[in-house]
């Protein structure tokens, strides 16, 4: 059935992946943009920046805003996301630097705020695995900044233990306390990074900083996962997965983009829209069971998960997310988990082709403060317990430990 799925999506998306194409070449030409760019959307609008008023298109691509004018001297203006600073519900974009820029939309007014706001709030993410276990193993043993720097926090002790001998013992010496208080912090600034966040993993997510360049394919290709279906299997039962909430863009069915939660459980996912002052949302639930296959569309950042049911609704579910990999990985797990075999994924023409099938992209994305907001892991228990093992999860506790007696003399003093 995932087969016929596939061949009528392929087929309605042929002609659909070529005039994309040729936009994103476009774009990149007259931008002067990296071959990675492509572009994800594109409305007519009028700039009003600069008490203007001048029509023309802005095209949405991964990491730029891009508007081009439509009549009289060409007019360009490109807008990196990641230098913005404020985004209003009018469209007004406020980057860095102090400009301002102003964009009303001629028509879907709202949808094409919804993909803005959504683009800025929640910048675009992948991981490359080949990145990750090069960092993470062969450079294990040589590198010097471990994950855990549990020197950093055992200095951190020893001075907040001289830091209260020295109030004990002579008032007069505040001043000197106060600078020494004042370097504490910096060491449990420093030691709070280590605990909230693997740093080789954030290295690995060099795209969460707009920094890694994406591979593409221009035709359909369906590649393995990246771990063998046994060996990936007995890491799901070490670490089985968890609830996690997913802030992403619903498409309905007149194909508007409207803010929601994607919710994942062990055998079933929620959606449920967010758009704001709105009195009846909608929402939606469906199986892990009746999932056939996921496809990634011709329309960059989209994502079809095609069911098992009757009806062109009900028989899947359209979405645009920054992070899909995350996303599929998590539906893949889940899929693999019940059933014991793979979940069928395809990439279309013109669509990012990603890692998948590996617990190491959940563990990533966990503890990343890239996507922090975008993703929402519900489990209350400490999440490092769940993904580390071995000498890291040792470090982990008793870097954890040394903290907690930190804290302790430094309340104190």
């Amino acid at each position: 059935m995932s087969e016929k799925v596939s061949q009528k999506i392929e087929a309605k998306d042929k002609s659909a992946a070529a005039d994309l194409i040729k936009m994103s070449e476009e774009v990149r030409q007259d931008f002067s943009l990296s071959d990675t760019e492509d572009v994800v959307q594109c409305y007519k609008v009028i700039n009003k920046s600069n008490n203007n008023s001048i029509k023309g298109k802005l095209f949405i691509t991964q990491n730029y805003f891009c508007f081009r004018s439509q009549y009289g001297k060409k007019l360009y203006v490109k807008i990196q996301i990641s230098s913005i600073k404020e985004m209003t519900n009018e469209i007004k974009i406020y980057d860095n630097e102090g400009r301002m820029y102003y964009f009303v939309p001629q028509s879907q007014e709202e949808e094409c705020f919804n993909l803005m706001y959504y683009m800025y709030k929640f910048p675009f993410s992948v991981l490359d695995l080949n990145i990750y276990k090069q960092h993470t193993v062969d450079n294990h043993e040589n590198n010097s900044q471990r994950k855990f720097d549990i020197e950093t926090a055992q200095e951190a002790l020893v001075t907040a233990e001289e830091m209260k001998k020295i109030k004990e013992e002579n008032y007069k010496l505040l001043e000197q306390q106060q600078r020494k208080i004042a370097m504490i912090d910096q060491l449990l600034d420093k030691t709070d990074t280590y605990l909230g966040e693997i740093d080789d993993s954030i290295k690995a997510t060099k795209s969460l900083v707009y920094e890694l360049r994406l591979r593409y394919t221009k035709s359909k290709q369906v590649p393995p996962p990246r771990v063998e279906i046994p060996v990936l299997v007995e890491a799901i039962k070490e670490t089985p997965p968890v609830p996690v909430e997913i802030q992403i863009l619903w498409k309905l069915e007149n194909d508007d983009l409207v803010p929601a939660i994607m919710k994942m459980f062990d055998d079933h996912i929620d959606i449920v829209e967010t758009t704001a002052n709105k009195k009846k949302t909608l929402a939606r639930s469906i199986l892990i069971q009746d999932i056939i296959g996921l496809f990634m569309r011709a329309r960059p950042l989209h994502l079809n998960i095609a069911l098992n049911q009757s009806g062109k609704e009900k028989g899947r579910i359209r979405l645009c997310s920054t992070c899909l990999q995350f996303i599929v990985n998590e539906i893949y797990i889940r899929y693999l988990k019940i059933f014991n075999k793979q979940l069928s994924v395809t990439f279309e023409p013109n669509s990012q082709v990603f890692d998948y099938g590996d617990i190491m992209i959940t563990k990533t994305f966990m503890n990343c403060s890239g996507i922090k907001g975008q993703i929402k892991f519900t489990e209350e228990e400490d999440m490092a317990l769940r993904v580390l093992t071995g000498k890291d999860r040792e470090d982990y506790l008793a870097m954890k430990k040394t903290n907690q007696k930190t804290v302790k003399f430094l309340t104190l003093c």
